[in-house]
């Protein structure tokens, strides 16, 4: 059963891996401003189903789209 998980910081060191992990079996959406992670660590999203979604969580509106 494929579930859907919204990680906020996705493009951060902790949060690419578990992002990664999680897409294998599952729709994974990752938000993050990139103010402190980097692109690169989400790199290899095109090869897994991972929406990459830039913006703050400070953005209720993005937050309702995402959830």
């Amino acid at each position: 059963m494929s579930r859907r998980f919204v990680i906020t910081g996705g493009a951060g060191f902790i949060g690419s891996n578990l992002a990664e992990a999680l897409a294998k079996e599952n729709d994974v959406v990752v938000i993050d401003s990139l103010s402190t992670g980097k692109a690169e660590n989400l790199s290899g999203a095109d090869a897994r189903p991972l929406v990459q979604v830039p913006g703050s969580i400070a953005d209720l509106e993005l937050l309702r789209s995402a959830l």
